[in-house]
């Protein structure tokens, strides 16, 4: 049997062939090799074609036209009778030009039989046989066997041979020369060699042992078989057997594992579930179950345990000395009292103590156990619960606390708290109550009868009547009797339980003083001309006085609960009203004057005063303010202001207001290196218009020419009348190119306008910009220097001073 398909038919075609020229190689003695190759078994037959062709079933067997290749095809025909699984057909043509035709239209496998020298043309002439493989290997993938002699070709060795042949014998020369001496040199024309093909009963029964580098590139038919051949069958099926009796027995042992784990998992997860809700029930208690082995020593804590401990469940193996590690230094000696009673005495384990958690929180818990003992009386074990009870006693320190806290308030109380039953019977004073009675301490009054303390007998009677059908009292107002029999102004609040009733007193004494004093000044508040407003911290209107209401045309109920901003006019800034709560809830007194608009919207100055009023601990409460409606005051003061800063003819500023503003100029432009300029207009020929048209007319020229200008500057321009017929303009932010484009479209304007009777009229202006050494006077100079070059030049022009042109 061949190794397999692959060595058959790789991708180009196996071709087996030599050379015949034999009379070159080395003739060795003829009993080494004489009838090895010349057995008919060994022919080439149909058992070969069926080995190198295992999966065809149809077969194309070529010979040379040779008699060797004749008598392999009848072989190969009479086998053919005797096995019927596989078509052959078969051809047998010297023409070599037919055969590679044939071949080439040929579908299935072919073996094609040759034998050296046979193919020829259609001339009659031999082929050469490197042409003949040649072609075959171009024509397609086919098995070329050698036939009567044994060729080297391209280091393939072919031993199939005719039985009695001349040549045969020499080609079994060849053969047993180059198997029997593996160093012999052979003639190998390409180092890439093919496959050698050896029928293997033949060499086993010639006890021919191949060289090494030859069978490792051998393909060998007939091959014997092996003992797993032999028995291949039986092995095949005891491997079957035993492979299902071993998916059978695996899967019943699988499946009894799987009801075995199920059964067990089920239970785990019982005894889990029953585990976690025992947990679940400690936490939910921080109750935590123990158990101590007394002679191994050894403590085991359930989980909640470890939680109160403030320890992770199981975080490490308990012990009877790391458990006193965890008690509080102070108590651990108390604990250790408790244990050793419990086990000397037989009785109960039973202790309060604190435990100190590892981040050094304190908790309280409480312990409690009992001992099992053996037969001679000895201790074997100790189990018991610990209960966190840490909320209970911060609950139980922390009444205490109150309670103290609480007698300690009635004691030190400023006001009188007592008890007595409904007989009069006084059962409990606190000292302030005896020092508002004038006594010397509450043994003084305790048991006494209280109905000699009331001044008027019915109070105390309509007290009781009261408590009795109400159940409690609230700040009624009676008198009682001092130590001295004086009557002292009190209010009381009490409420009974069963036969007694407790309550508070207060003394009024110093309230009712006050009360007076505060009618007094109320009333004085009432009848000042000022107006008085009172607020809360937030700004709520609580008191206001006549003054106000008189002032602002509001009633009272129209501002309580308001704020002030109903009097909020909108000429003043909001900067203004946040300083002034920045300066009252500091903690500081406002003075000022604030514009306010009245009711029916006409406006008013106030002189406002306003005072944060604080408690005893220094927080502001309430501001009272006071107000003084100045509007005459402050009407005539503006006036007085206008008049001082205006030109009465034109109504723009006066030289005097123009210098105040040109200091504050010069400052800006110093302070952050801004330019400003300045503009001087003068009237061409002025004074031919008084003189012609009369002062009025003139007057008129002047405000007209105001009204001309002002169209064409900005705002933040300072627009003023120097004197007669000169007017000034200071420029912010202008530099003088600038400026003088500015002057030049102001007298263009002019020069354009229509003035009432003289029609049109021109102007001459000069111009200079400010340098930082400047006064108001160098820079008037320096401008009035440009008015006058540009009056030399003819007027109606603008002109500056000819050396500072670089300003």
């Amino acid at each position: 049997m061949l190794h397999n398909k692959e060595k058959i038919f790789p991708s180009v075609p196996v071709i087996f062939s030599g050379v015949n020229d034999l009379s070159k190689q080395k003739m060795l003695d003829e009993s080494q090799y004489t009838g090895i190759f010349e057995k008919k078994e060994i022919l080439p037959n149909l058992n070969l074609i069926t080995k190198l062709f295992p999966d065809e079933r149809e077969v194309l067997v070529v010979g040379d036209g040779s008699t060797t290749a004749q008598v392999t095809q009848n072989e190969i025909k009479n086998d053919t009778l005797n096995y019927g699984k596989i078509k052959i057909e078969f051809s047998n043509d010297q023409d070599f030009d037919s055969l590679l035709q044939r071949l080439k239209s040929y579908k299935g496998k072919a073996v094609i039989l040759t034998s050296i020298g046979t193919f020829r043309t259609h001339d009659g002439q031999l082929i050469n046989l490197n042409h003949v493989l040649k072609q075959i290997k171009d024509a397609g993938s086919y098995i070329v066997l050698s036939l009567e002699d044994s060729y080297i070709q391209q280091g393939v060795l072919g031993g199939y041979v005719v039985d009695g042949n001349a040549q045969g014998t020499e080609a079994g020369k060849l053969a047993l020369s180059i198997l029997s001496h593996p160093k012999l040199s052979i003639p190998i024309f390409h180092e890439n060699t093919n496959k050698w093909i050896f029928d293997a009963v033949a060499l086993k029964q010639h006890a021919i042992l191949l060289p090494s580098d030859i069978g490792s590139q051998s393909i060998f038919i007939n091959p014997p078989q092996t003992f797993f051949k032999k028995h291949q069958e039986t092995l095949i099926n005891l491997l079957y057997a035993l492979s299902i009796t071993t998916v059978i027995v695996s899967f019943l042992f699988a499946l009894y594992m799987y009801q075995s784990r199920k059964i067990l998992l089920q239970r785990k997860q019982a005894l889990l579930k029953v585990s976690e809700s025992l947990n679940q029930a400690q936490m939910i208690a921080h109750l935590g179950n123990w158990e101590w082995d007394i002679k191994a020593n050894t403590l085991w804590w359930s989980d909640e345990i470890y939680r109160i401990f403030g320890l992770l469940p199981q975080q490490f193996e308990a012990t009877y000395e790391g458990f006193l590690e965890r008690v509080h230094p102070d108590d651990q000696e108390k604990v250790q009292e408790a244990v050793n009673k419990s086990l000397v005495h037989n009785i109960d384990y039973s202790v309060e103590h604190r435990i100190v958690k590892s981040d050094g929180m304190i908790r309280y818990v409480l312990e409690e156990g009992n001992t099992e003992w053996d037969d001679l009386g000895n201790p074997l074990r100790m189990r018991g619960v610990i209960h966190d009870i840490t909320e209970e006693k911060s609950a139980q320190i922390l009444i205490e606390k109150s309670e103290k806290k609480y007698r300690n308030l009635v004691e030190n109380a400023m006001i009188g708290i007592y008890r007595a039953d409904l007989s009069g019977k006084i059962i409990y004073v606190n000292h302030a109550l005896t020092e508002i009675l004038g006594f010397d301490s509450p043994e003084d009054l305790i048991g006494q009868d209280s109905s000699i303390r009331y001044a008027q007998p019915e109070q105390r009677n309509k007290l009781i009547q009261i408590l009795q059908k109400e159940g409690h009292v609230a700040n009624m107002e009676i008198e009682l009797l001092d130590k001295y029999s004086v009557a002292v102004p009190v209010m009381i609040s009490a409420t009974v339980e069963g036969e007694t009733f407790s309550g508070i007193l207060m003394d009024m004494r110093e309230l009712k003083r006050s009360r007076f004093e505060l009618d007094k000044l109320s009333k004085v508040i009432e009848q000042i001309d000022d107006a008085v407003v009172i607020t809360d911290r937030h700004g709520k209107i609580t008191y206001v006085n006549q003054a106000f209401l008189h002032q602002t045309g509001y009633e009272k109920y129209e501002v309580l609960n308001k704020t002030l901003t109903i009097l909020k006019s909108g000429k003043q800034s909001n900067e203004f009203y946040k300083e002034l709560w920045r300066t009252i809830l500091k903690g500081n007194v406002f003075r000022g004057t604030i514009i306010n608009i009245k009711k029916n919207g006409d406006l008013y100055y106030e002189n406002k005063t306003i005072t944060p009023m604080k408690d005893e601990k220094g927080d502001i409460v309430s501001f009272v303010s006071s107000g003084k409606d100045v509007t005459q005051e402050n009407l005539l003061n503006q006036e007085i202001q206008r008049i001082a800063s205006i030109d009465n003819l034109t109504g723009i500023y006066n030289r005097h207001k123009f210098e105040a503003l040109f200091e504050l100029e010069t400052e800006r432009s110093k302070r952050f290196s801004l330019p400003l300029s300045m503009i001087l207009i003068d009237i061409d020929y002025f004074k031919s218009i008084n003189d012609a048209y009369g002062h009025d007319v003139g007057d008129e020229v002047l405000q007209h020419l105001v009204k001309v200008i002002e169209s064409n500057i900005r705002k933040l321009d300072i627009f003023a009348r120097w004197g007669g017929e000169e007017f000034l303009i200071l420029c912010p932010g202008i530099d003088l190119n600038n400026v003088h484009s500015l002057a030049e479209k102001l007298r263009i304007e002019v020069e354009k306008a229509h003035f009432p009777l003289i029609d049109t009229l021109t102007i001459s202006i000069g111009i200079s910009t400010f340098n930082e050494n400047d006064t108001i006077s160098s820079l008037f100079k320096r401008a009035d220097q440009g008015l006058y070059n540009a009056k030399g030049a003819g007027r109606n022009r603008v002109g500056e001073a000819i050396p500072h042109r670089s300003d």
